[in-house]
């Protein structure tokens, strides 16, 4: 399964400096499973979740995204986070 290629700091720190391409580019957004641990965790009180799934709307309705799920197989399908497969099915209902 893929990892986190950057963490939850930087990505609220690249939202910050207006660095939207390299934020795009982050596997991170697709990788978060939206556990909220990150939220939990913060001592600013960010609510880091809810900022990554916010970076994925945007990027959907941009018909952007990481995931081409009827591309994927059933094996690959079961790897990834949950969040990952909604987030690629939203696509197709709106």
């Amino acid at each position: 399964m893929s990892q986190m290629d950057i963490l939850p700091n930087q990505i609220i720190r690249l939202a910050q400096l207006g660095q939207q391409e390299d934020l795009f580019r982050s596997k991170a957004i697709w990788v978060c499973a939206s556990c909220m641990t990150c939220n939990t965790r913060c001592p600013k009180g960010i609510n880091i979740a809810e900022v990554l799934e916010a970076v994925r709307q945007i990027l959907l309705r941009g018909s952007h995204d990481h995931l081409n799920i009827q591309t994927l197989t059933d094996n690959r399908k079961e790897e990834l986070p949950p969040i990952a497969l909604i987030s690629s099915i939203r696509k197709l209902t709106s």
